[in-house]
């Protein structure tokens, strides 16, 4: 059964895994086979040549984290319920200088999500310690948001893309991620 009341308690955890080999770290994307199909990229072609896109696709995607400088990285993010929901688009909320209508600014809008709603990761720093995010109330410190800030901007990007979409699910894509995945938002 869903659960319909949201508690401190119910958290998102988002993975990525990261290469390191470079000068800078990589996110490594699984291909969405939903949204490139969505993007139209293979207008014209028949079935049979996309799965086998996606089959070559999947497999140079588990040799490549199979690499021994690739590591998962995970954040811990809360759940937000309505109320905190409200807060943060509000708070994002910008006049467009241009149309002088008023507008959810995203990027603003990602950055409350990291102050408000980032609890915990898997970050380490050079000899291996783990980073310690803290908290002071309901936010991140000034001094560990200003670390998350400074992180390479696709690793946060991309952990920002995975949030969303489980923020943002529609009932039916959450049930169907629970089948696949056997997990749900409940606790983690």
């Amino acid at each position: 059964m869903s659960k319909i009341f949201i508690t401190e308690q119910d958290t998102i955890k988002t993975e990525l895994y990261v290469d390191y080999s470079g000068e800078r770290p990589l996110a490594i994307i699984r291909p969405d086979r939903n949204l490139l199909i969505a993007s139209g990229v293979f207008e014209g072609k028949n079935e049979d040549e996309i799965n086998k896109f996606f089959e070559e696709a999947e497999k140079a995607f588990q040799e490549r984290i199979q690499q021994p400088e690739v590591k998962l990285e995970w954040m811990l993010w809360r759940y937000w319920d309505y109320r905190t929901r409200m807060k943060l688009e509000k708070l994002a909320t910008v006049q467009n200088p241009v149309t002088k209508t008023t507008e959810i600014d995203p990027n603003l809008l990602n950055e409350l999500k990291v102050k408000y709603l980032l609890l915990d990761w898997s970050f380490t720093d050079e000899n291996g310690n783990k980073i310690t995010l803290k908290r002071e109330g309901d936010q991140l410190t000034k001094e560990s948001f200003e670390l998350v800030m400074k992180m390479e901007p696709n690793l946060l990007l991309s952990f920002l893309a995975e949030l969303n979409s489980r923020l943002y699910m529609l009932k039916t894509e959450i049930k169907k991620n629970q089948d696949r995945t056997g997990e749900s938002r409940e606790n983690g």
